[in-house]
């Protein structure tokens, strides 16, 4: 990830950006690469000057720091499905850029996958509502399965009233 000083050189910004400000950047700097596997690993280590020049592109006294900001940001493409892991040889740790992120052209692209993300989370929490709004987390998170309403976030069991709500497992939104 040796273009990462280019666009970020200043370590405190760097350190700044959450993980997924910090993944969008990574995300666009991959598209430019054009590589169609790699290792997050090696890509890391470049910052450091393993497979450059050998001059590390970041302060050495902040690279735990960084390298840790850079793992977050790995991850969280990761979960988005932005990198997938590559079936040859991900047991290896070699992934890929997933088809959603091969799609990406523009920031604007990221930020509705984003939006996306963020109304998905919304209807997570409609669903995990029971009867009359109450949040089935306040039982202590062991409920049993059910499906919720997407507007009320009612039960809505097969021939089970409403109110039942509160013991729910796994409580799903269906909108």
């Amino acid at each position: 990830m040796n273009e990462l000083p280019r666009i970020i050189p200043d370590v405190q910004m760097l350190l700044a950006l959450t993980p997924e400000e910090l993944a969008e950047k990574m995300l666009f700097l991959l598209k430019k690469r054009n590589d169609a596997k790699f290792h997050p690993g090696n890509l890391q280590k470049e910052l450091w000057g393993h497979f450059t020049s050998g001059q590390p592109q970041y302060p050495r006294h902040r690279e735990n720091e960084i390298n840790l900001a850079l793992s977050e940001a790995w991850g969280w493409l990761h979960a988005q499905g932005l990198i997938v892991s590559d079936m040859e040889n991900g047991q290896y740790g070699w992934v890929q850029l997933s088809r959603r992120a091969r799609a990406m052209e523009t920031e604007s692209d990221f930020g509705s996958h984003q939006n996306l993300i963020r109304r998905a989370g919304d209807i997570g929490d409609v669903g995990r509502r029971g009867a009359g709004g109450a949040d089935d987390r306040k039982t202590g998170g062991l409920p049993e399965f059910g499906v919720a309403d997407g507007v009320t976030g009612n039960c809505r069991c097969a021939g089970i009233a409403d109110g039942h709500v509160a013991g729910h497992r796994n409580v799903r939104a269906n909108v």
